[in-house]
């Protein structure tokens, strides 16, 4: 969690630490929305490109082909994230 708080969200270790698990997981999952928005500008500017010079192809191509991962994953629970922090000497910390 550390280092996604860090790398990823860009917030330095004390911000880190004076964050509540809940407001780690809604920054967590406005990043992720965030990274998702980016993959699919990406991929529709790919579906794009490929329909125009694809005059080969009969296939007409959506954003959703060329999106990363496929499917969308599933959404963890808070029972989830408390159980796997719980789990870990840093969760136990953290958490009791």
């Amino acid at each position: 969690m550390w280092a996604t708080a860090v790398y990823d969200l860009g917030l330095d270790t004390e911000q880190f630490y004076a964050l509540t698990l809940a407001q780690f997981v809604t920054l967590h999952s406005r990043f992720i929305e965030s990274e998702r928005r980016l993959d699919r500008r990406c991929a529709r500017l790919a579906a794009v490109i490929v329909n125009m010079a694809g005059k080969y192809s009969k296939k007409s191509y959506t954003e959703g082909d060329f999106m990363p991962g496929g499917e969308e994953p599933k959404q963890q629970t808070m029972e989830e994230m408390i159980a796997i922090l719980k789990s870990s000497s840093l969760g136990a910390r953290l958490v009791n």
